[in-house]
């Protein structure tokens, strides 16, 4: 409606279709958005999965390196 009052009657199309053309607006201003806080929150998941793998990883690797000690043999002072 407020496309009608701004730009009275259209050459191209009929005045019935303005509706269409403010929906159409408001579904593209409105997905933008909401595309581009999907993939931030898609990145954002990915990077958290890679760094807990990674720490993971890191974890059993320090582990593989420690040698374990009998309790037999622990001399204590």
């Amino acid at each position: 409606m407020s496309l009608k009052l701004a730009y009275g009657p259209s050459l191209y199309y009929r005045d019935e279709n303005y509706w269409l053309a403010a929906i159409g607006l408001s579904l593209v201003a409105i997905s933008f958005p909401l595309g581009i806080t999907a993939t931030c929150l898609l990145n954002t998941l990915c990077r958290i999965k890679r760094y807990v793998e990674y720490i993971e990883a890191r974890k059993q690797m320090l582990e593989s390196q420690v040698t374990e000690t009998n309790p037999d043999k622990v001399v204590y002072k």
